[in-house]
């Protein structure tokens, strides 16, 4: 039997810090936290989903290719101004 490997994303309310960029941010699961989130009883996995401490977040303008699917290599995260935070 081959191992199934699935991933999915979760998204919520922004940040303040992100409040000038987006409406909304990824779900970030601290690691110390990965074997609750995967555990836990649906109704207990809320409080795992706080938002992601703005301190520990940077962010910078990157190139509109990021939008494209066919756009696939590294040069997309690089910064094309200087940081807005962090």
């Amino acid at each position: 039997m081959r191992p199934c490997i699935t991933a999915f994303r979760l998204s919520k309310s922004r940040a303040l810090a992100l409040e000038p960029i987006h409406d909304r941010m990824p779900v970030v699961i601290n690691p110390n936290h990965w074997q609750g989130w995967l555990a836990a009883p649906v109704d207990e996995i809320e409080a795992l989903v706080a938002p992601y401490p703005a301190d520990d977040m940077q962010a910078w303008q990157v190139s509109r290719r990021v939008s494209k699917p066919g756009n696939d290599d590294a040069g997309q995260v690089e910064p094309i101004k200087a940081r807005l935070y962090g």
